[in-house]
């Protein structure tokens, strides 16, 4: 069966002529439209989108999220470094 009904806001927003720009307002405005169809008929929404849209999609009633993890992997790299060099900083005082 069908476990996710997805949209992918890159592809979207290619489409839609809108290359790179994800949180573009037609952009956003298709995907909340879509969201709203694909739940409306009582089926799982997804989607991919820049993680500060997160929290707007979940209470649109998304429940299933797609992220890169290259994007995880960097993300998590500048927190550790951000954390070693302020250690360091803290520690020659």
């Amino acid at each position: 069966g069908v476990d996710v009904f997805f949209i992918g806001s890159g592809d979207l927003s290619q489409s839609m002529g809108y290359t790179g720009q994800q949180a573009h307002p037609d952009v956003q405005e298709m995907m909340e439209r879509g969201v709203q169809i694909i739940t409306g008929a009582g089926r799982i929404a997804g989607c991919s989108c820049p993680d500060n849209l997160i929290p707007k999609f979940l209470s649109l009633g998304v429940q299933y999220f797609h992220g890169s993890v290259g994007r995880l992997l960097q993300q998590s790299s500048v927190a550790y470094l951000q954390t070693v060099r302020q250690s360091a900083a803290n520690a020659g005082k």
